[in-house]
């Protein structure tokens, strides 16, 4: 069962770390909404974070008190800003747990980081808690928490125990994650039947077990989140599905942004929207198209954050990026020089030039196939445009084609190669390859949407592809009567036309160029069209 989303542009701007604007957006988005609306409630926030939760939840229940709790000092740092203008808003940097102890050993991997919590719970996370992410937090009891009607709990695993001391006689709604299947039923257990359950979600640890810090144990296990409701209670109402508006009366967040926005431009916030401003709707109120500037700025953060995530923790960082073209062309260089030689001038060059062309088209599309359906927390943010999404997987594969071009020009260089006029051309060659690529990254991701099966067809297709294109082989060791459907490529194309300018030193075939630059231009817009036509059903499918 999934929870009525009540949904509303909240143009914030936040201070949080760069890896959490994701998660920060779900929130603002409603992730932790049910159908009770109100006024004038308790609420409290245990597991605050940068205050998402906080600031949502004093739109969505106007005129409550908020209690946040949040014990990392850095990040309770960044709630005190983010929540500064909330007068009936109350920071505490403590950890939420039943202990007596007025402290407790804390882990956190960096400031803001969502996986941090007391460490006893984290050891069911993790398979290891470094030393210098361990810090001591004050701790507060569950028992002496304020009474509340609203009480939300994210503490990465210590939920039930939090709830199993709390006194729960007022409270009417609890939003929590949960993070292990026997933790799920005993907080049901808890709960029921006092309090019904309105929703829960579930995810598989699985997929995130690829990184070697989580325990192995956790495959098969799930975590997610539940909604309870005490229906005896009156405080809260239920209702239908709504949009509510911001009041037009507004107030600044704090400007001082650490590493991001939540993906919304920076602007204003209500901290006070009154309930009769909450009006029925039967789709979420589309905000106004964003400026060039801001899609600019939210590409650019999108792209930084891309490249992050990618190579974090990693030793050699992006350096990573420039191994597999590198294996390839030992690998090809060794094949096809001394087992199978081919007489292909300056053959290194010649096939370094076509492994990265390649690598950068292959790299786009595979990507793109999953650049809606595994965004789902931005897909559902109002006023996110989601075209931006496709453009970030080809704009990041471009940079890392880039930053191989120098090793090609040393390769050129070593090779007694030198450049002439015809070297201006390059950027155009690049451009029309990137609308290429961005134009069938459109089509694939919108495909994967609607038929989960299009990146096991785009697999086979690319590898095909890889093969039909002369990278590591020549089209004069192709048989004749093969050639025009080769033309028909449009890889073959672009990969002669790097290797005319950078290792010929010739002019490429402009009229084969023109015209493949103006099917790519023709075929952007068809896949932009269905992509844009189609995108007000990608929250319900995913």
């Amino acid at each position: 069962m999934t929870p009525t989303v009540f949904r509303a542009s909240v143009p914030v701007t936040l201070e949080l770390p760069l890896s959490m604007v994701e998660a920060v957006a779900e929130v603002l988005g409603g992730s932790y909404d049910a159908p009770y609306s109100g006024a004038g409630a308790t609420i409290l926030d245990i597991g605050a974070h940068v205050g998402a939760f906080t600031l949502w939840a004093n739109m969505r229940w106007p005129g409550s008190r908020i209690f946040a709790y949040e014990p990392h000092p850095q990040t309770f740092a960044s709630l005190q800003r983010n929540t500064l203008q909330l007068p009936d808003v109350r920071c505490v940097r403590a950890a939420v747990y039943p202990s007596r102890q007025e402290t407790l050993p804390f882990y956190s991997r960096f400031a803001g980081d969502g996986e941090a919590g007391v460490v006893d719970v984290l050891q069911r996370i993790f398979n290891s808690l470094p030393e210098q992410g361990m810090f001591e937090v004050p701790v507060i009891h569950p028992a002496n928490l304020p009474l509340a009607d609203i009480v939300k709990i994210d503490t990465e695993g210590a939920e039930a125990a939090i709830l199993e001391a709390m006194d729960l006689e007022p409270v009417s709604l609890i939003i929590l994650q949960y993070h292990f299947d026997e933790e799920r039923e005993r907080i049901k257990e808890l709960l029921q039947p006092r309090f019904t359950l309105e929703y829960e979600s579930a995810l598989p640890w699985q997929p995130l077990l690829a990184e070697s810090e989580y325990r192995s144990s956790l495959a098969g296990d799930h975590y997610g989140q539940l909604c309870f409701v005490n229906r005896a209670h009156e405080r809260l109402r239920p209702v239908a599905a709504e949009v509510w508006i911001p009041a037009t009366e507004t107030a600044h967040a704090p400007a001082d942004v650490a590493e991001a926005s939540n993906g919304q431009a920076p602007g204003p916030y209500s901290p006070a929207a009154s309930p009769d401003r909450r009006q029925p709707a039967a789709r979420p109120i589309a905000n106004n198209s964003p400026s060039l500037v801001y899609l600019y700025d939210l590409l650019a953060i999108m792209v930084m954050r891309d490249m992050k995530l990618r190579y974090k923790r990693s030793v050699m960082g992006i350096a990573w990026s420039l191994l597999n073209p590198l294996a390839q062309l030992a690998v090809f260089g060794f094949v096809f020089r001394f087992v199978l030689p081919l007489d292909i001038p300056n053959y290194t060059a010649f096939l370094f030039i076509g492994i990265l062309a390649w690598s950068w088209f292959q790299g786009s599309l595979q990507q793109a196939t999953g650049a809606i359906v595994e965004n789902g927390a931005l897909i559902g943010y109002p006023g996110f445009p989601v075209a931006v999404l496709p453009v970030v997987t080809v704009t990041s594969h471009l940079v890392h084609y880039l930053l191989a071009l120098p090793i090609v020009v040393v390769f050129l260089l070593a090779s007694g190669i030198s450049f002439n006029a015809v070297a201006a051309l390059l950027p155009v060659v690049v451009l029309i390859q990137f609308v290429l690529s961005l134009s069938l990254a459109f089509l694939v991701a919108t495909l994967q949407v609607f038929f989960r099966d299009t990146q096991y067809l785009l697999g086979i297709a690319l590898m095909l592809g890889f093969f039909l294109t002369p990278i590591f082989y020549d089209l004069s060791t192709v048989p004749a009567r093969f050639h025009p459907f080769y033309r028909l490529n449009p890889m073959y194309i672009l990969v002669e036309a790097y290797r005319d300018i950078l290792v010929r030193g010739i002019l490429p075939d402009v009229g084969s160029l023109l015209l493949l630059g103006l099917l790519s231009i023709l075929l952007l817009g068809a896949g932009y069209r269905l992509f844009s036509r189609t995108s007000f059903r990608f929250v319900e499918q995913i």
